[in-house]
């Protein structure tokens, strides 16, 4: 028993463990994230979904799975907010454009006038959230599976 004993004992075995843990259920959570955002804005070029990324990060005795979306609207769409008026010659607004054959112009007032992100839509969030309970199953499964 001793050796199984000094081996859950070492922080480092327990990192590895939550580290893959993490490894393994982060995919999920960016795939629910995209979905979630989708499920209420819709897909039209797909660069939000795209931009969506589940990073897992071992720092001393910790692991840590992130979401995030570097897209310029991940921000107001997770947290809801004033949309000023686009740039209407901007190369989002031009590729929105061609997808509804309008004018730029025509898009970027349309975006200022409806305000779509006014209120809060929160994606990254609750996938994170919805992952948690993922994640503890997903330790005890790393854990079952490392011998000593």
């Amino acid at each position: 028993f001793v050796s199984i004993m000094n081996f859950y004992k070492k922080r480092n075995n327990w990192r590895n463990i939550f580290e893959r843990a993490a490894e393994a259920v982060a995919p999920e959570a960016r795939d629910e994230a995209e979905n979630i955002v989708y499920s209420h804005f819709g897909s039209r070029t797909g660069d939000l979904g795209k931009s969506i990324t589940a990073d897992v990060y071992a720092i001393e005795d910790t692991a840590i799975y992130d979401l995030s979306s570097d897209h310029d609207a991940a921000e107001i769409i997770e947290y809801g907010g004033y949309s000023p008026m686009p740039y209407p010659y901007s190369e989002k607004i031009q590729k929105y454009a061609d997808i509804y054959g309008v004018e730029p112009g025509a898009v970027a007032k349309g975006v200022h006038k409806n305000q779509p992100f006014e209120d809060p839509h929160p994606f990254l969030r609750p996938a994170a959230n919805n992952a948690i309970k993922r994640l503890n199953k997903e330790v005890v499964a790393q854990f079952k599976a490392v011998k000593p």
